[in-house]
């Protein structure tokens, strides 16, 4: 029975760190605003999201070492503590900027943790974490209608304080609580993904109106990246479960939905052109594309820095506290995690990572141990596949909160893999 106590207060200390997370950006911004922290005070309150993570994984140990689990490294756990540890110690390295490089750290390895977290737990206990968490991110998804067509003064009086510059495409692009319209897409394709599995194992009603919901988010968020890996998701997950009747009407009610968002935004045929078209010149690498004229840009630091400018120095963080600098500095990897990684600790960043990558969709695939058809597994490899395919165009393993998902899904599938050998 203390045993179950303890597991069931796991299982609230991580759903809790997930909820609080979600509401954080919110209240550092009525807090703080903006703006980088100024002085020890909110230099603190703008880490308490890590304290709690650190809080997590501090008492999954302890549980952990009194349930008697015992906790033995195999070949991906340690692929992966390479790949972490060698690019933050070349990254602080190269950088030579202590304050910049723990930014940076933060922001793409220190997420990391939560995969030890689900790599050795209880799968059971893990995997219903799993379902609530996307339940909420649904909850986030009602919410973010909710502000848009409730609120809407008070969204924008929001979104001016988080940018001066409201993020537009036809319409002002829908955020919920993360204030992101990317970041909210990520984690409405996440919901969507989710819950269609869910529906193709059980078709009950309710799930046709999550998919509804999620689906009509994804789209007021007027997110490119978010509509193509949603494409794949939604593909992979047909074809492997291979329910096509079931698929065939929520493929109907996609596209019931997006006529009438379409007319919302502009006219379906209007929005599916500049859709196709955006997609197209930014597959084709056209210029005068603002992504594509950062690849561009991005490409070429990377050429005149071929091992990295360290630690802190490329992506979000460097654009966010150098701003026009340009030396030594890449600013203009913000648009794809890849080119960042590059940026940030070179050819070894960039290497050791599709290393890790493709070691991990081998292992998936060639397992005779692992079948696609097992609830549980299929969603959760989709995912993987659908962040490392957006992570071509967005920087989605460095967004708030949802690459400690990520980090924790990748740890719970290794977890489910080696069990699975293990017993045979």
């Amino acid at each position: 029975m203390k045993s179950i106590l303890r597991e069931r207060n796991l299982e609230l200390l991580i759903l809790f760190f997930f909820v609080f997370g979600s509401i954080f950006p919110t209240l550092r911004i009525l807090t703080i605003g903006g703006q980088t922290s100024g002085n020890l005070r909110e230099y603190i309150f703008s880490v308490i999201p890590e304290l709690i993570s650190v809080l997590v994984l501090s008492f999954s140990g302890i549980l952990f070492y009194k349930n008697k689990h015992v906790i033995k490294l195999l070949p991906f756990d340690w692929i992966l503590i390479c790949f972490a540890l060698t690019n933050v110690l070349l990254g602080f390295y190269i950088a030579k900027d202590v304050l910049m490089s723990m930014y940076g750290f933060r922001m793409s390895y220190f997420p990391i943790i939560f995969y030890f977290i689900f790599r050795f737990g209880d799968k059971e206990l893990l995997i219903n974490i799993i379902h609530k968490t996307i339940i909420w991110f649904f909850i986030i998804g009602i919410i973010g209608l909710i502000l848009y067509f409730g609120f809407y003064e008070q969204m924008i009086w929001m979104l001016k304080k988080t940018n001066p510059l409201v993020q537009e495409y036809f319409i002002v692009r829908m955020t919920s609580i993360f204030w992101s319209p990317v970041l909210f897409s990520t984690i409405m394709v996440t919901t969507f993904t989710y819950f269609y599995y869910k529906f193709l194992e059980s078709p009950l009603w309710y799930y046709y109106l999550i998919l509804g919901l999620s689906w009509s988010c994804i789209l007021l968020s007027v997110t490119r990246g978010g509509f193509v890996v949603i494409s794949f998701g939604f593909i992979f997950i047909t074809i492997i479960q291979k329910k096509w009747k079931l698929s065939a009407q929520i493929f109907l009610l996609l596209i019931a939905i997006f006529i009438i968002i379409g007319y919302y935004i502009s006219t379906p045929l209007t929005f599916l052109y500049w859709i196709l078209r955006s997609v197209s010149d930014t597959v084709g690498m056209k210029e005068g594309i603002t992504r594509v004229d950062l690849w561009l840009k991005a490409i070429e630091n990377f050429k005149t820095h071929p091992f990295g400018f360290g630690l802190g120095k490329a992506g979000h963080v460097a654009a966010r506290f150098y701003k026009d600098s340009k030396d030594n500095i890449a600013i203009y990897s913000t648009d794809g995690w890849y080119l960042k990684l590059a940026n940030e600790t070179g050819i070894w960043g960039l290497l050791s990572y599709f290393f890790l990558a493709i070691y991990f969709f081998a292992i998936c695939i060639k397992s005779k141990f692992i079948k696609f058809t097992e609830n549980r597994f299929v969603w959760l490899f989709a995912l993987f596949m659908m962040v490392n395919i957006q992570n071509i165009v967005s920087n989605v393993l460095d967004f708030y909160l949802f690459s400690f998902f990520y980090w924790g899904v990748i740890g719970l599938i290794i977890n489910i893999l080696y069990s699975k050998i293990k017993k045979a």
